[in-house]
């Protein structure tokens, strides 16, 4: 596969274009967590995040408000993974995932944490997020929907 080379430029306008993503996304969560506020919200939020149990409660929040129907969303490649195809046009639901990077395991007082072969281990830290495009099998085609 070819190597990508961006010009500085239009990694400025990508950088921006997700940095506008994820306000966005920030600002609907917020609306929606204010929202909670009452019963009937509370419970309809409720009802709805229990078939999402591996997202965080932002994330359930995300894919409710934007997409109140999902009943089981995965991003394209996972999609594909288990057999389906996200439709060409749909529009994808966006929620918050990590951005990570690598840094060395410390030790208490600060020193590199070593394996059995005498190489730092390393560990992932999130350093922020951003916004991940998912779709609701709803979205997508494929076997038929198995049964809850």
């Amino acid at each position: 596969m070819p190597v990508r080379s961006y010009t500085p430029e239009q990694r400025e306008v990508a950088d921006q274009a997700r940095r506008e993503q994820v306000e966005q996304l920030h600002e609907l969560l917020a609306e929606r967590v204010g929202s909670l506020d009452n019963r009937t919200e509370w419970e309809a939020y409720l009802r709805f995040a229990r078939g999402f149990t591996s997202y965080s409660f932002l994330n359930r929040l995300a894919i409710m408000a934007q997409r109140p129907d999902a009943t089981a969303v995965a991003g394209y490649r996972a999609w594909q993974a288990k057999g389906y195809q996200v439709r060409k046009g749909e529009m994808a639901i966006r929620v918050l995932g990590p951005i990570t990077r690598r840094a060395p395991l410390l030790d208490v007082s600060g020193r590199p944490v070593l394996d059995a072969d005498g190489r730092p281990r390393e560990t992932r830290e999130m350093i922020g997020t951003k916004a991940v495009p998912v779709f609701d099998i709803s979205q997508t085609s494929g076997p038929p929907v198995p049964e809850a």
